[in-house]
């Protein structure tokens, strides 16, 4: 997960933000922001940050992550942005407040196939370890007990309802603010053709920018593709934007 040191302030904007800490003003109404990108984890998301980054500018692009201000957009709070922001986009949920805080902004979000995209996700958090919040649960609940078979923790992940909240999370992105009525809707398995189709939303020339890229959706076990009925809200929410 990304913190604020994805974000480079100018100079300006640095004081301005150093000022808004200081004298705890309450955020504005963003009337500049022309796009709400919801980055869903393993979905592409990192690709296409960068891949907006060259069609406006590093600057124009704020990330919003757990240290930039996620926690209260997914409260349905406000948040400081720097005057050069015109898309922010970062882990954080869908929230009705959305509307009120950015009136002028269109939304975005990219789909992956749900059982997809959660083995892809356990997957990161076994990369990355301490780095995630939820690790160290899982390390205490399952790998330190010698469950370290992926698909075998996998499916016990599945049957926690303490922690396989990142595994459904489809279900919590969108509840407050249903896909259908967003803007713009990607799919990572036409992922070519999406972005051209994003291109000319735009009106600009997106170059897909392959970041962060996991192969494990090609090698999923077929032990583990047999639980996807287990997902069945999860398809309920993103099934017809997949187009696989």
């Amino acid at each position: 997960m990304r913190g604020s040191g994805i974000n480079k302030l100018s100079f300006i904007s640095t004081f301005d933000k150093i000022w808004f800490d200081i004298s705890r003003k309450s955020a504005p109404v963003h009337q500049n922001i022309e796009w709400i990108s919801y980055h869903i984890p393993k979905t592409a998301g990192s690709s296409l940050r960068l891949s907006m980054e060259r069609a406006y500018s590093t600057q124009a692009i704020y990330g919003v992550y757990r240290q930039s201000g996620a926690k209260q957009l997914n409260i349905g709070g406000n948040i400081w942005l720097p005057k050069e922001a015109k898309v922010i986009h970062g882990h954080f949920r869908s929230h009705v407040n959305h509307y009120k805080y950015f009136p002028n902004a269109k939304r975005m979000v990219w789909v992956r196939d749900p059982i997809e995209r959660a083995w892809s996700f356990l997957g990161h958090i076994l990369d990355v370890k301490e780095k995630n919040p939820q690790y160290q649960l899982l390390k205490s609940r399952y790998l330190d007990k010698g469950i370290n078979d992926k698909a075998k923790l996998f499916e016990c992940l599945i049957n926690d309802n303490e922690l396989n909240h990142f595994l459904f999370t489809y279900q919590r992105y969108f509840k407050q603010v249903s896909i259908e009525q967003f803007d713009f809707v990607g799919s990572m398995h036409c992922i070519k053709k999406d972005f051209a189709r994003l291109s000319d939303f735009l009106g600009t020339n997106l170059v897909i920018e392959n970041k962060n890229k996991r192969t494990e959706s090609k090698d999923l076990p077929t032990a583990v593709r047999r639980l996807e009925n287990l997902f069945s809200d999860e398809y309920d929410v993103v099934g017809k934007y997949l187009n696989k």
